[in-house]
């Protein structure tokens, strides 16, 4: 019986054109974002760059320091995408301690929150915070994202290992 279902999956596979992974990427003709371990084993690129940048927060830190001692994180991510136009966008997803979620905000069914803090880095070699989105998790598993205009105070809690102010 297993052969059987074995060689029918084997058949449907085959009958539909299942192609491996890499080719449906890289036929769609986007820029697919990287996790930071395959960026920085293929290529190394721009997720290490921007980890080694120092900003004018606090010149004495790289912001990737900063982001990997900052103890109200829970979660670290790091993804890379390509524009079209020679931009490269590093994205730093952090997932949030529960502890810090507000009392409000639980009472109104948030159950986890994230940023996500956009990094531009131009053809030029330039890098700095395009911008940082907020996400909330609900009860009911909806997510809303929640643009951040405080970037420079997001920025200083991060470097200065305090609560975000959002």
């Amino acid at each position: 019986m297993r052969l059987l279902i074995s060689a029918l999956c084997i058949l449907f596979a085959v009958l539909c054109g299942c192609e491996g992974k890499k080719n449906s990427q890289e036929k769609s003709g986007h820029g697919a974002q990287k996790p930071v371990i395959e960026a920085e084993k293929k290529d190394g690129r721009m997720v290490g760059v921007v980890k080694k940048a120092i900003f004018d927060v606090n010149k004495t830190k790289p912001v990737g320091k900063a982001i990997d001692d900052y103890r109200y994180f829970t979660i670290r991510d790091w993804r890379e995408t390509d524009a079209q136009n020679g931009t490269i966008y590093v994205d730093f997803i952090g997932g949030l301690d529960p502890k810090v979620i507000d009392a409000g905000l639980k009472k109104g069914g948030v159950v986890a929150r994230a940023i996500n803090v956009k990094f531009v880095v131009k053809p030029d070699g330039t890098c700095f915070v395009g911008m940082i989105t907020l996400y909330d998790t609900k009860t009911d598993g909806k997510i809303s994202p929640i643009p951040v205009t405080a970037v420079a105070e997001v920025m200083n809690a991060i470097y200065a290992n305090t609560e975000l102010p959002l």
